[in-house]
């Protein structure tokens, strides 16, 4: 690529045997600059060498701050000076489908369609304990473009995806009813989080760092921090992405950040309040959808009240014309 203005973000504890024995294996490699923040790993040196012999940039931040807000502020501050206009933060269990997915996402960075964007999604197949992407994925290879899990909303709060999964856990997927509608870039109430794409300036100018939220509801308040002030979320549903939660077992750590934390394990923040802090910021519990209908009214004139007006299943609340 002549002209690079993307970049990827990786937050570690811990975890740097799944960053050498899975997600470096299945990403690279790859072809702009990456930046790794640790937030408290027991032992930093692993982290350090592993990242010099693979080319990443290293930050220490386990003295400072270590909220996965303040991760990305310190990111975009990080490459805002070197002509990077978006950040990709992935988890170490999710890496591109595609080699493909580098240039065509920089080439729409470059080309201006998205500045005016919060955060970008991509169209992920994921085997977790949600659903099983192992269909999908068969279509995907067969020259077929499935609509895989892309996000969620605060009316239908498990995570939303395009198609029925015959996985363990299937039951947890919300299936859309007309997937081919979701066929073009589309606004999404709030992003699959498996890897999220940020626009640096917006970022900077307009998400106000909580610290409340240590990991758990961090990545969907900044969504929703965006929708607040009128800036849409956008998933590029031709970009896709793989997410293997089930390949954690194999370097000994439990398949979700949830199990990490609810076990007390040296791989997530404790267990919190997250979800009441959501409440007492928001006005509703992920939980109960009644909820937001209650609190919905406090943010007309905004996003968030038009997303809560739309009924998802009849197709976007809005696409666009990108070419990528």
């Amino acid at each position: 690529m002549s002209t690079n203005k993307i970049a990827v973000l990786l937050v570690s504890r811990n975890n740097y045997k799944l960053m050498e024995e899975v997600w470096l294996k299945h990403i690279m490699p790859v072809p702009v600059p990456i930046l790794n923040i640790d937030i408290g790993s027991v032992n930093k040196d692993i982290g350090k060498k592993l990242c010099e012999r693979h080319n990443i940039d290293f930050i220490d931040l386990s003295k400072g701050d270590t909220n996965m807000q303040n991760c990305i502020a310190v990111a975009c501050d990080y490459f805002s000076g070197k002509g990077i206009t978006y950040v990709i933060l992935f988890h170490q269990d999710s890496w591109p489908h595609s080699t493909k997915f580098w240039g065509r996402f920089n080439k729409v960075v470059c080309s201006g369609q998205l500045d005016d964007f919060g955060s970008i999604g991509f169209n992920c197949l994921t085997t977790d304990s949600v659903c099983n992407y192992g269909p999908d994925l068969k279509r995907l290879n067969a020259g077929q473009k499935p609509i895989g899990v892309v996000g969620r909303s605060a009316k239908m709060p498990r995570w939303t995806s395009g198609t029925a999964h015959p996985g363990r856990g299937n039951t947890n997927v919300t299936p859309l009813l007309h997937p081919k509608r979701f066929n073009k870039p589309f606004a999404i109430e709030d992003i699959a989080m498996f890897a999220m794409a940020i626009n640096i300036d917006k970022y900077l100018d307009n998400i106000k760092v909580d610290n409340k939220f240590e990991l758990f509801f961090a990545l969907d308040d900044i969504c929703y921090q965006f929708l607040k002030q009128n800036i849409y979320n956008v998933v590029l549903p031709e970009l896709y992405i793989i997410h293997r939660a089930d390949l954690k077992r194999s370097v000994g750590m439990p398949p979700t950040s949830t199990s990490a934390a609810k076990r007390k394990t040296i791989y997530a923040p404790k267990w919190g309040e997250h979800r009441k802090v959501w409440k007492r910021k928001w006005g509703w519990d992920w939980k109960f959808t009644k909820e937001f209908a209650n609190a919905a009214p406090k943010y007309k004139g905004t996003l968030i009240y038009k997303f809560f007006k739309h009924n998802l299943n009849s197709g976007p609340l809005r696409t666009f014309d990108i070419k990528y």
